[in-house]
């Protein structure tokens, strides 16, 4: 998977009109990015240190090119994914938090692909994803084995929408211990250009 710059993306419900597509944490496929800043303050507040000072980001262990990405992203509409990832374990007492995971691509000003990493088995967040978007457009199943020999297989679904694709799948952090399920939402256009890619990936390897 390609390294994206980091930066935390904090999502907070919000919504933005019935004609458009459902929401995802507060936001929606194709979104401005002024509209993604007024409901992230986390992400303005980001964008502003970038301005007045990027050396505070390199300081604070982000990657060097960091601001320059996420300021060519906001200003002049530059294609960017930025992604933040943490996980926090509290081991030892039966208790432990899978920090918020996620990331955002914008590109020409609008919000092109969003994805939330969700603490939680698929079992726990199936309701909402069927209750939000219907029934999957493609049901399948992703296939891993660990450095242990031990084999998963993990559902992943997909649903196709007018202007936009949601896809969901379970995964897994330490050895299968810790599971969550990636939701991402994708305007059309980049999802065709994503499975373009995809293919010639797999053409590859032919």
């Amino acid at each position: 998977m390609k390294s994206f710059a980091c930066f935390c993306v904090l999502l907070f419900s919000a919504g933005l009109g019935a004609a458009q597509s459902p929401t995802l944490k507060g936001h929606i496929a194709g979104e401005s990015v002024q509209r993604f800043l007024e409901l992230s303050p986390t992400l303005r507040s980001k964008v502003d240190v970038c301005r007045k000072n990027p050396d505070a980001i390199r300081l604070q262990g982000g990657d060097a090119d960091e601001c320059v990405d996420l300021l060519n992203a906001v200003d002049r509409g530059g294609r960017d994914l930025i992604e933040e990832g943490r996980f926090t374990f509290l081991l030892g007492n039966n208790h432990r938090t899978l920090d918020f995971v996620g990331y955002v691509e914008f590109s020409g000003g609008k919000v092109t692909m969003l994805g939330v990493n969700f603490d939680g088995t698929w079992g726990d967040l199936c309701p909402d994803l069927f209750k939000k978007f219907g029934k999957p457009t493609t049901t399948d199943a992703i296939e891993l084995q660990n450095g242990y020999g031990a084999r998963f297989s993990f559902p992943k679904d997909t649903w196709v929408k007018p202007g936009y694709v949601v896809r969901a799948h379970e995964d897994m952090v330490t050895f299968g211990q810790i599971r969550f399920v990636e939701v991402e939402m994708i305007v059309a256009s980049r999802m065709r250009e994503i499975e373009k890619e995809e293919q010639t990936q797999e053409n590859r390897l032919d």
